[in-house]
């Protein structure tokens, strides 16, 4: 679970989340997913686009998988790398752009 806090102050918006992740199912949890376990996960990234700035947070279970073979925070890092030069038609075709990486969780 990740806990993420969004306030509006009259100067700008404030941002924040937990930097745990774990792995979630106990039953199923060994050295390989325990190792993998950290306080210290960014979950909070910045996203530019030309003629757009924004940030984005990761929820939910960000070890996707018990081998480690997909990475979900790495696969968000590179769409939004790939989005970073492209110009998008405003905020919705970037994030219909962006939710793309759930294409990566199939290959």
């Amino acid at each position: 679970m990740t806990a993420i806090v969004i306030v509006y102050t009259s100067a700008d918006f404030i941002v924040a989340a937990d930097s745990m992740v774990r792995w979630d199912d106990d039953t199923t949890s060994d050295d390989t997913t325990k190792r993998k376990e950290s306080k210290e996960v960014q979950k909070i990234f910045l996203v530019t686009s030309p003629g757009m700035i924004g940030l984005y947070a990761i929820s939910g279970c960000l070890m996707a998988n018990q081998d480690g073979s997909f990475d979900l925070v790495a696969e968000t890092i590179r769409q939004a790398d790939l989005l970073s030069n492209k110009k998008c038609d405003g905020h919705r075709d970037y994030v219909d752009r962006f939710c793309r990486v759930t294409e990566a969780i199939h290959r």
